[in-house]
């Protein structure tokens, strides 16, 4: 009877101790979203999702895979990469479409420099398979993939300078107290930029002290309620990495189109930056422990690594994502839970 009782108190402290986290993670998303809003009137939406959003979302990610690296076998990584992922480009889609389609009443039409990112995303992921042909991830193969997380970096900012200077061309066109208006217009001041950068500063703090205790209470939580560990490696831990990212993703969608088309931006940049700095960080620490990260009869990992990213390079692709895509998406969890455990 005590331990009925004992067990009951423990299950509670544990849920209370999740939905806190969630509540905490719902907060920090809404500031992330406001930034965002703020931050569309003067930049283009995939420089923010891909520069600014798909590293801030992804920090939780950065913390998660690299620990599990460093304290397991390269399995489990390779498991919570896989899994993120996947939510990514499924449930993540479905969301954002969803509530876009709901809240916007439209369907979701991208920008056309989005295609740039869906190359490095094809590359990042042609680069993990190619690496994971010598049987293990090794020291040269993380850098090799910093390599290309730097390159992709330096696209998304060479382009913004390029598009401001040609914006800066225009506007030598007109005399210089209209260029000084349309200036105060197009670019923050100093008070903007403070306030945006105040806003991502404590969304950072705050999924970064979320990360490591919402995963444990996750972990925990299951492990309570008797959920075999691989389910918790493979789709309980990548579901709470992925809880910024998601909740931030949608609550953008309800802002407008052109919010909605930054929350694809981000999840298709922190998938490539999945793919390229943490694997890589992961491989590279690995490695300097003296541990090469195996991939041996896992390979399937991989496999489905290349499946769930070429479905998320097939959907996104004509830049119109539609009601038809969410169904699509929705189903897509379905038959890789199917393929992981079969």
């Amino acid at each position: 009877m005590f331990n009925f009782y004992e067990k009951n108190i423990a299950l509670g402290s544990l849920t209370a101790s999740t939905i806190y986290y969630i509540i905490v993670i719902i907060v920090a998303s809404e500031l992330v979203a406001s930034s965002s809003d703020d931050l569309r009137k003067w930049y283009p939406p995939t420089f923010i999702g891909s520069v600014v959003l798909g590293f801030i979302t992804n920090l939780p990610d950065i913390f998660i895979i690299i620990a599990a690296a460093l304290t397991s076998s390269g399995v489990l990584a390779l498991g919570a990469l896989l899994g993120g992922n996947a939510l990514a480009f499924t449930l993540g889609y479905f969301f954002v479409i969803i509530a876009n389609a709901h809240f916007n009443k439209s369907d979701l039409y991208l920008p056309k420099d989005l295609r740039v990112q869906l190359a490095f995303l094809v590359v990042a992921a042609a680069l993990v398979l190619a690496l994971s042909l010598f049987g293990a991830f090794y020291f040269w193969s993380g850098f090799v993939m910093l390599a290309l997380f730097a390159a992709y970096i330096f696209s998304g900012i060479n382009g913004e300078k390029l598009r401001q200077g040609k914006l800066e061309q225009r506007l030598n066109q007109f005399s210089s107290s209209d260029r000084k208006v349309i200036r105060s217009l197009i670019k923050p001041n100093k008070k903007q930029v403070a306030g945006v950068t105040l806003k991502l500063a404590t969304a950072v703090f705050i999924f970064t002290y979320t990360a490591s205790p919402f995963v444990s209470s996750i972990v925990k939580l299951s492990a309570t309620l008797g959920f075999p560990s691989v389910y918790m490696a493979a789709l309980l831990i990548p579901l709470a990495a992925e809880a910024p990212e998601l909740v931030s993703s949608f609550v953008l969608s309800k802002k407008s189109s052109e919010a909605a088309s930054i929350a694809v931006s981000n999840m298709v940049g922190s998938k490539i930056q999945s793919n390229t700095l943490i694997l890589g960080l992961a491989v590279v620490m690995n490695s300097l422990l003296g541990r090469n990260f195996l991939i041996g009869k896992h390979f399937y990992f991989v496999a489905l690594l290349i499946a769930v990213n070429l479905y998320g390079f097939k959907a996104t692709y004509d830049l119109v994502l539609t009601k038809r895509d969410a169904l699509f998406s929705l189903l897509h969890p379905v038959v890789i839970i199917f393929m992981m455990f079969v």
